[in-house]
Parts: C-alpha cells; sequence; structure tokens
C-alpha cells in the first residue's frame, strides 16, 4: 500500500461529519451525461431529497480513485435500503478547465463509467476555472476525498460526508434519509 493510500484510509477512517450552514455552491453549467444542458446545482431538482456524490479532484489518477469510491458509495446505500425513487444519486465529478475541444471526450468518457447505475440525466461533469475556488464555496476540503452531500431543494446542503463508505456512516445517511430529520421546514406563517 503506498503512503498516499495509507494516509486516505486514515483520513477516511477518521470520518468528517460537517454541518454546512456557510455552503452555497458555485453555479455551473454543464451538459449531463446525456448531452443535455444542465446548470450546477439549479437542475438539481425532482425529489425532497438528494444525494450528491462530488469528486472534486486536482489530478487525474485521484479523480479515477474518488469516482470509484462515490460509485462504492451509491451501491452501499442502494444495498442498505436508500430508495432511489424517494431520494435522487446524483453524480458530479469536478474537473478544473480542460481545453475546450476534450471536454465532450472526458464528459463522455466518464459517463460510461455510471451506465446502468443512474439516469443519465443525474450526472454531469462540472468544469470549473477554479478547483479550489468551488471546493472553498461548496464548504468542502480541497483534500482528495470522495463526497458525499444530503442535499434538499428548500433548504440546500444538509449534511457533507467524506472518505470512504464505511457500514457506520452509510447506515447513518440511510437513518437520516428516512427519518423526518430532513423534512423540510414548513412555509413561515404555517
Amino acid at each position: 500500500m503506498t503512503a498516499k493510500r495509507s494516509l486516505m484510509a486514515a483520513v477516511s477512517a477518521l470520518w468528517m461529519f460537517m454541518t454546512v450552514s456557510a455552503t452555497a455552491f458555485e453555479t455551473v453549467d454543464a451538459k449531463d451525461f446525456a448531452g443535455n444542458s444542465f446548470v450546477f446545482p439549479e437542475s438539481v431538482q425532482g425529489a425532497r431529497q438528494h444525494l450528491l456524490f462530488l469528486g472534486i479532484a486536482t489530478d487525474q489518477d485521484n479523480g479515477t480513485w474518488q469516482g470509484e469510491a462515490l460509485i462504492a458509495w451509491h451501491k452501499a446505500l442502494i444495498d442498505v435500503g436508500v430508495d432511489a425513487t424517494q431520494t435522487r444519486f446524483w453524480h458530479f465529478p469536478v474537473i478544473e478547465n480542460p481545453p475546450f475541444f476534450v471536454k465532450g471526450l472526458i464528459r463522455r468518457g466518464i459517463a460510461k463509467d455510471y451506465e446502468g447505475l443512474l439516469p443519465p440525466e443525474q450526472g454531469a461533469v462540472l468544469f470549473v476555472k477554479d478547483i479550489q475556488r468551488f471546493a472553498d464555496a461548496a464548504n468542502v476540503l480541497l483534500d482528495g476525498q470522495p463526497t458525499v452531500v444530503l442535499y434538499s431543494e428548500g433548504q440546500g446542503a444538509l449534511a457533507i460526508y467524506r472518505g470512504e463508505a464505511t457500514d457506520a456512516v452509510v447506515k447513518e445517511i440511510a437513518v437520516k434519509l428516512t427519518s423526518s430529520q430532513l423534512t423540510e421546514s414548513p412555509p413561515a406563517g404555517t
């Protein structure tokens, strides 16, 4: 095991659960895996609650590892009974702006990894001008760790989980998704 993998495993074991009151995602114009226009996060719609799987990487090797780890998260959450018809799963690899002529190739290549896992309209590669600024706005460390965000259309980011999936954290998320902990607050005056 490399020193980098050992460090990642150690960080993963120290789960970081962060409150996200300061989280405000940067708006990113993109194309979903089907090639349709997509605006992040505004296009994240259609359910009361969502899980956003963010792979924010500064190099290709780490991006590949994060993508694999996020797919493992996705599968683990399905395995413990999270209902994908009640909670929408969204996958977003985040890449600092490559040359325009390779964006389509990158998007199509990454989209293949998600075939059969989720509808192509629920994934997009987010090409950002400044990956550090994107991470800072999202209140996420740019440390090479995969990120899972519990998200509500009405309330935004509710919780952020970092690192590789563990049984305990997967179960914790499943409980939160099925409990009243993620119900939206009623409008003022009701």
